[in-house]
């Protein structure tokens, strides 16, 4: 009796309009496909009408067929005939589309609705679209996800939760000292050093509200020399917060050979510069060797008529 009730409930819901065709949910698709009187060689499909549907109508079209695969990415239209198209841009696929079963792709892709999410990126065809936690409103994410700049919601979790202000007054306080005003530290590298995603007028606020006597100017940073930001002079960072690499550092012109010399250091890279006594075509030639935390090694080879 069920089966029946079914198959007269379908037979209404195809021929009463058919402009205004459904198709059946994949659980469905099986039922569907015995009451709708197909070939033993095709199979039922309902796929979207590309000649009869446009931008303010949906139309399906239903038909008995073979049953066909398409890439991931992308899934099958009538137009009249099988027609492979993309995704719709609030969709994707990440594995192949088969006419047995779907009418369209398979997830759509998420809203970044939450609270604190914001919009990241559109994803792609075969990929969910990425979402972050709005750090201009103060929100950090629940667990740190791979990219924090983009989060996908169906592979990880991307909860957002209002962080704490005092947090980044407590990792700059904590972490810098006052000391002579020759010494600087720069915003480029309290950005780096900081555990989550600050602006820098954040930043630039606490240090004014924590150290009264900081002088701020614009000059090149220590992190990137290519790139201008702003020096807080009077400032140090703490012994403690420099790792093992930065004090074999600080301590390894101690043990450099008379004849070699330190021409800059920073707590991450020292460069030292060593005259080969040999001149060439009139020029004095050094080598400055540049040594990096991170175990990198540069070598220049400088050449100059009279070195000062």
């Amino acid at each position: 009796m069920w089966y029946l009730s079914e198959l007269i409930l379908f037979t209404i819901l195809i021929y009463t309009n058919g402009y205004d065709i459904k198709c059946p949910q994949s659980s469905q698709w099986n039922f569907v496909n015995k009451s709708y009187g197909c070939s033993s060689q095709k199979i039922y499909t309902c796929l979207l009408d590309g000649i009869k549907s446009n931008k303010t109508t949906t139309v399906y079209t239903v038909k008995c067929g073979p049953a066909d695969i398409s890439k991931e990415g992308s899934k099958y239209i009538f137009t009249p005939d099988l027609d492979q198209v993309p995704c719709a841009a609030s969709q994707y696929q990440p594995f192949t589309f088969t006419t047995n079963g779907n009418s369209q792709c398979v997830f759509s892709k998420s809203l970044c609705k939450s609270s604190g999410q914001v919009f990241a990126d559109n994803g792609s065809s075969i990929t969910d679209r990425g979402c972050r936690c709005d750090y201009r409103q103060n929100y950090d994410y629940v667990i740190p996800p791979k990219d924090p700049c983009s989060c996908k919601p169906a592979q990880e979790d991307c909860s957002c939760y209002i962080r704490n202000c005092e947090d980044d007054n407590v990792m700059i306080a904590e972490n810098l000292q006052p000391c002579n005003e020759s010494e600087f530290v720069d915003l480029i590298e309290i950005k780096k050093k900081c555990e989550f995603e600050v602006t820098s007028s954040a930043v630039g606020n606490v240090i004014k509200k924590v150290f009264n006597n900081v002088k701020i100017k614009s000059g090149r940073s220590k992190e990137n020399w290519c790139k201008f930001t702003q020096r807080y002079y009077g400032l140090s960072w703490k012994q403690d917060t420099i790792s093992q690499h930065s004090i074999l550092f600080i301590d390894i012109q101690t043990l450099l050979p008379e004849d070699y010399f330190v021409i800059s250091k920073t707590q991450t890279s020292i460069k030292i510069g060593h005259f080969t006594g040999e001149i060439i075509n009139g020029s004095t030639i050094m080598i400055a060797i540049q040594l990096e935390a991170d175990g990198g090694i540069s070598l220049l080879v400088m050449e100059k008529e009279n070195w000062t």
